[in-house]
């Protein structure tokens, strides 16, 4: 946690210690997922989702998530293959 800014860990119980909670509060940029990952993520799960089905499920507009597959896609992280309708994402693993 430290490594990434997050604050420390903490630490709560009762006076009978019969129960202990531990929050571990993350730095906030430690959280974010960019929509690019997001696309890659859902569409390595379900490749015949349509762009608009993907945006639906990460909460961005379509032509937002249109955008960012295009990208996607030119820098060679995504391909799709098929017809417009019918067709299938394949998500290209980094190395």
């Amino acid at each position: 946690m430290e490594e990434n800014g997050s604050p420390s860990p903490e630490f709560e119980t009762d006076d009978d210690r019969s129960y202990f909670l531990i929050c571990l509060p993350a730095h906030e940029d430690a959280m974010v997922v960019k929509t690019p990952d997001r696309i890659l993520h859902v569409l390595s799960e379900n490749p015949r989702m349509t762009l608009a089905e993907v945006a639906e499920i990460i909460g961005k507009s379509v032509s937002a998530v249109e955008r960012a597959s295009a990208n996607l896609v030119n820098k060679g992280h995504l391909k799709y293959i098929g017809p417009q309708k019918g067709g299938y994402w394949v998500v290209k693993e980094e190395s």
